[in-house]
């Protein structure tokens, strides 16, 4: 292997190692999209992976370790809360999506999806009027 291979390969090793020691530091500064606030709340004890805003829409998903009905009954609740109401509810052996709309703030969707290793992914979806 020539020394341009070796630089090459320790590069992206070094590159490898600092992505994985900064994510969780991005991942702790992320925080809770404002747009949602009073309108869909961040499950108690969850962690944000990702958010996504554009115009009009927002994106955010989550992960939790509580139980797929535990996180899906407290949507349910807090939805209503909100004064947004489920159109739709579908639950499957693989998650759970929850439709939800008001005819004064927009709609969207809660997806609940158990990832095989004890934590639920929460993929919520929300577009304003």
């Amino acid at each position: 292997m020539g020394a341009a291979m070796r630089v090459a390969k320790k590069s992206i090793l070094s590159l490898f190692i600092i992505v994985l020691f900064a994510c969780p530091t991005v991942l702790a500064f992320m925080s809770y999209p404002a747009n949602l606030e009073g309108k869909i709340s961040q499950y108690p004890g969850s962690t944000i992976i990702q958010t996504t805003s554009l115009e009009q829409s927002t994106q955010v998903m989550l992960q939790t370790s509580d139980s797929l009905d535990n996180v899906a009954n407290y949507y349910k609740k807090d939805l209503e809360k909100n004064g947004l109401h489920t159109e739709m509810e579908n639950k499957q052996q693989n998650g759970w999506t929850i439709i939800f709309s008001s005819p004064e703030q927009g709609g969207g969707m809660v997806g609940l999806y158990p990832d095989g290793k004890g934590n639920i992914a929460i993929s919520i979806v929300y577009s304003s009027k």
